[in-house]
Order: structure tokens, then sequence, then C-alpha cells
């Protein structure tokens, strides 16, 4: 079983990834490609806290994963944005 404290820093490191790769998209959409390394960054963060989040999700109780569900949906909408260059809406 995952702690609650151990989950709620999870969390807050899933919030500044989606926080830093929301900056990074934003910059992007402004000013197409000037931020190319960083952008790159970002994707790499959200997919490396996504696969982190399947392992967290393992050893979580159902209360747990359901808050891991609402952070990976999250996470998968910006990550599937970023991809295909969608605008920002309510990131």
């Amino acid at each position: 079983m995952t702690t609650r404290k151990a989950l709620e820093e999870f969390l807050e490191r899933c919030d500044e990834v989606i926080a830093y790769a929301s900056a990074q998209y934003q910059i992007f959409s402004l000013q197409e490609h000037a931020n190319d390394d960083e952008f790159t960054i970002a994707l790499q963060q959200i997919e490396e806290i996504h696969r982190e989040l399947s392992s967290v999700h393992n050893s979580a109780t159902d209360q747990q994963r359901e808050d891991l569900r609402r952070k990976r949906m999250h996470l998968e909408e910006l990550q599937h944005n970023m991809i295909t260059h969608k605008p920002m809406g309510e990131l």
C-alpha cells in the first residue's frame, strides 16, 4: 500500500511536470519551435512520470487509484495536445 505522504509527494511531482510542460507548450504555441529542446524535455518528463504513475498505481488503495486516474488523464491529454500541437485550451 502506498502511504498517504508518498502519494501526496508523487502527485506534487506530477503537478510540477504538468506545470512545466504546460508552460513549454504555451511558449511553443506562441513562438513556433523557438524552444524545441525544452519542449522535448517536457515531453520526456511527461513520459517518465507516466511510467512512474503506473507503478505507484499498482500499490495504491482504491481511493488513491482514483486520484491517480485523474492525474493520468490530465497527463495524457497534455501529452496528446503537445504531440499533435493542438491549441492550449484549458490546460
